[in-house]
């Protein structure tokens, strides 16, 4: 078993074991994880990327990711979502696919398998998604941005798996990341993208309808966003990669969403995808982010007042995708990797040490 730890040895510096390696079916380009069979164990979800198949890698107790089921798709998926779209208390599959452009729903079935695939149409080159209740009615809806055309669509659920899509005309091309947040205190869900240069935020009127977007200029091209209160004052503040400057910068929010104040750190040469969470057990935010062209994890260490300490974490691979869990149930947050155009993921399992 190997050991990654940090540059910097503290009770407060990121320590990971190396825990399983698991080979996929195909080359990866998105996968996630949750507990799929109720078992309070998380699952991996791998999308095979043009096979037109997902395979579930269920995680026992005793034999860890071995068992895999497999369920049809569509071909050339880019992101793979789970929730409760039909509110049966059993996660169902979410798929984009920018190829044939569709958010594609497989309903799980509650007995480790999916029904039948439905097709949304979703605008042109449709890059993200996430998921919530934008107009308050119970119902999961999505919002989904088009990367080639000047739309996003909102899809306002019935509660069945199926969806009444609405376009949000925008000024905006070339869309990349989006989350969906109260990011003003108005008890409304508000979201964000990224763009060319920009940020923009879209406040809702909590109808599913929204007001035109407000953009902040922050880097060259921002390309992935996450969430998360980094100075603990209880705002949802965000954080951008940006992977043509190669820095991540963070966005504190004053309260009513503004973000008047930002800092910026380097990253390596092609940051990709962001996860958020406590890494070394001090109770305070940290933020991880995975290289395409560098063998290497990025891991910034919050102090709860805005400010990161960076630590590298030499691995054997480039990272595509990663997604945060407690994969083992210890209570803390591992990471799990998927290499870049190749067909395994590896897991690091968290290992420090609670202060």
């Amino acid at each position: 078993m190997n050991i990654f730890i940090g540059q910097s040895i503290s009770p407060t510096s990121p320590q990971f074991d190396s825990y399983a390696a698991i080979e996929t079916t195909n080359t990866i380009l998105t996968f996630t994880a949750d507990d799929l069979d109720g078992d309070g164990r998380i699952d991996l979800i791998v999308s095979n990327w043009d096979l037109g198949t997902f395979d579930v890698y269920l995680n026992r107790e005793n034999d860890l990711f071995s068992e895999v089921i497999r369920s049809s798709t569509i071909e050339n998926v880019n992101f793979i979502y789970l929730a409760d779209l039909n509110k049966d208390n059993e996660l169902d599959a979410i798929f984009l696919c920018d190829q044939y452009n569709t958010i594609n729903v497989k309903l799980n079935l509650g007995n480790e398998s999916f029904g039948e695939l439905r097709d949304f149409p979703s605008g042109a080159i449709p890059s993200a998604f996430d998921v919530d209740d934008l107009n308050g009615d119970g119902n999961l809806d999505l919002v989904v941005i088009n990367g080639y055309s000047y739309t996003i669509r909102i899809f306002l659920g019935f509660g069945n798996g199926s969806f009444l899509a609405q376009v949000l005309p925008t000024f905006f091309q070339g869309l990349n990341s989006v989350k969906i947040a109260d990011f003003n205190r108005d008890s409304i869900l508000d979201f964000v993208a990224s763009y060319f240069e920009k940020i923009i935020i879209y406040f809702g009127y909590g109808n599913g309808s929204f007001q035109d977007g407000i953009s902040y200029p922050i880097s060259h091209y921002p390309f992935v966003i996450e969430l998360g209160d980094f100075n603990e004052d209880t705002y949802i503040d965000i954080v951008v990669t940006d992977n043509q400057e190669y820095i991540i910068t963070i966005l504190f929010n004053d309260g009513y969403g503004n973000f008047p104040s930002t800092i910026q750190y380097p990253t390596s040469y092609n940051p990709g995808t962001i996860g958020v969470a406590d890494f070394n057990c001090d109770n305070h935010l940290d933020i991880v982010i995975g290289d395409r062209s560098r063998p290497l994890l990025k891991i910034y260490s919050g102090d709860g007042n805005g400010s990161f300490e960076i630590t590298t974490l030499n691995i054997d691979f480039y990272v595509y995708h990663l997604i945060v869990k407690d994969f083992n149930n210890d209570n803390r947050m591992d990471i799990a990797v998927g290499a870049n155009y190749d067909s395994f993921i590896q897991i690091f399992i968290n290992t420090c040490h609670f202060i």
